[in-house]
């Protein structure tokens, strides 16, 4: 139960990252109008 715990947080995690990281390239890509 508790490994399931924390692969499920680090699952949230990565995709909180994931998330930002899309963010900041959809940003990019309308800054440089590609």
């Amino acid at each position: 139960m508790k490994q399931s715990d924390q692969s499920e947080r680090l699952t949230i995690y990565a995709d909180t990252i994931i998330n930002s990281i899309a963010g900041q390239i959809r940003a990019v890509r309308r800054e440089f109008k590609l």
